[in-house]
């Protein structure tokens, strides 16, 4: 059994796997790369990481401003409970929350930027 090792080949974005061949094969169909002797490596599954929860918002469009803020500084954001303000009156309140979730190594940074937004400070550059 012979695969394909360029990762940028068509079969792999196409169907998501590494192409495999006979033997008898030299070059890959898809792409033409020269094929590799021995079976396909299997992709690793994604691991979960936990997001942390670094701020909570009054609602959805003060949410939206510090994602906005936070994506600007090339920080991955997630905004959970935002589907449930339509549930206003029908859910106690404790469930009506909508927050900030970041990957726990940007939580720090994450944090000082959405309290920023909260006083009208984002954006300001410090005179040097």
């Amino acid at each position: 059994m012979k695969h394909c090792p360029n990762e940028d080949c068509e079969s792999l974005v196409r169907h998501g796997s590494i192409a495999e061949f006979f033997d008898t094969v030299d070059v890959c169909a898809d792409c033409g790369t020269r094929l590799v002797a021995g079976e396909a490596p299997r992709p690793q599954p994604p691991t979960f990481q936990e997001l942390e929860t670094i701020y909570q918002a009054a609602d959805g469009t003060q949410a939206h401003l510090i994602r906005a803020a936070l994506e600007e500084e090339g920080i991955p954001v997630k905004i959970a409970g935002e589907a449930l303000m339509g549930a206003v009156g029908e859910l106690p309140p404790t469930m009506l929350q909508v927050e900030i979730r970041v990957p726990p190594e940007f939580a720090v940074q994450a944090r000082e930027i959405a309290l920023e937004c909260e006083t009208g400070r984002a954006g300001e550059k410090t005179p040097a």
